[in-house]
């Protein structure tokens, strides 16, 4: 992609952020966005329809990239350690957590937490459910999933919320002992 569409972009999601931060992102306009990141209208429409639209692609991406993580450590997965996954995601996000922090706090989308937790069942069933291989019964292993899938992607909020200042492996370590028994 060229570097000043890149460059644009990176501009509209940092301007994003920072409106997400003091205001529901439904309450968030083009022209406040526009105006915030001194961007012609012309421009962003060049590359989204709206708001909701701009904050679409940008869950998408994330959770295209996440799954390319679980697929690139499904080794790992089916081995039942977890922990080089989370400590990749934890990393990914922790790069851009002002944006996740808002995404997925107060003021962000709910809807993005319906769309990571459906994507990320989809992708438990594919590459961990070799994991629990005794569970016979669906209705069971279906709670299984969501009971990790839902507390994981919870740690995750109280870890960005909490501005990612506890180490990620000290959290991910702890978890995977309690779970794995190590």
């Amino acid at each position: 992609m060229d570097r000043r569409i890149n460059k644009t972009k990176k501009i509209l999601k940092n301007s994003l952020v920072d409106l997400m931060e003091v205001k529901d992102f439904r309450k968030i306009t083009v022209t406040d966005l526009t105006e915030k990141s001194d961007i012609n209208r012309g421009t962003f429409y060049l590359h989204y329809a709206d708001i909701y639209d701009m904050i679409e692609k940008l869950e998408d991406e994330t959770i295209d990239i996440i799954n390319e993580k679980v697929k690139y450590h499904s080794d790992s997965i089916q081995q039942n350690s977890y922990f080089p996954l989370l400590m990749d995601i934890s990393s990914y996000l922790k790069d851009d957590y002002r944006f996740y922090k808002a995404l997925l706090g107060v003021g962000g989308d709910i809807g993005y937490l319906h769309k990571i937790k459906g994507a990320m069942t989809k992708t438990f069933y594919i590459h961990s459910s070799g994991n629990f291989k005794n569970i016979k019964d669906k209705s069971i292993l279906e709670a299984a999933a969501s009971f990790i899938i839902s507390g994981g992607i919870g740690i995750f909020q109280d870890w960005l919320r909490d501005d990612c200042r506890q180490p990620a492996d000290k959290i991910i370590m702890g978890l995977e002992t309690l779970f794995i028994n190590k």
